[in-house]
């Protein structure tokens, strides 16, 4: 959970819940339910540190997945930086780099999203286009029904460490 999610479900929290006490105990003013609206203050503040401390949890764990990925992702970098320097560097050397490198990048798939990324429901084209892959019977099929079809990415957004897929690339 990044620092705004965080503080923006605590502030909601603490808000939602005071004026939610406040409420209660106004209504329960003067009435024959004053001593269960007042019972019902301590319910609230315990649903309010429950849902506080499943935030807190979920806040720790993610700052902890950035630790963990942050030292792999120097450990990669700094192994294909040492790659460059090598005078022959082998094929072995280079798949391990990129090796490396492709499981920084998927580690960071799993820990950020892409910036700008939407869900976008399938369009009618889209899945015309799935079924009839799905039919062809060769490859020349395939690839004339490919040829023809135009991708929208809009929704996709972008890759949060792109400069690692450009290192990837460039090697």
């Amino acid at each position: 959970m990044t620092g705004k999610t965080f503080e923006f479900r605590i502030v909601t929290t603490i808000l939602l819940f005071s004026a939610l006490t406040v409420i209660t105990l106004l209504a329960g003013v003067d009435t024959k339910y004053a001593e269960a609206t007042r019972a019902a203050v301590p319910a609230f503040v315990a649903v309010a540190a429950g849902w506080i401390t499943y935030c807190l949890q979920r806040r720790v764990s993610y700052i902890n997945s950035l630790r963990s990925l942050w030292d792999k992702v120097v450990e990669g970098v700094q192994h294909a930086i040492q790659y460059t320097y090598k005078t022959s560097p082998s094929e072995t050397d280079f798949a391990e780099v990129m090796c490396e490198l492709s499981c920084c990048i998927d580690d960071v798939r799993g820990v950020f999203r892409n910036v700008g990324e939407s869900y976008v429901q399938p369009n009618p084209e889209s899945k015309r286009y799935v079924k009839s892959l799905k039919g062809a019977k060769t490859i020349e099929d395939i690839a004339l029904l490919t040829a023809n079809f135009k991708l929208n990415r809009d929704h996709i957004g972008v890759y949060p460490f792109e400069s690692l897929k450009q290192m990837r690339a460039g090697l």
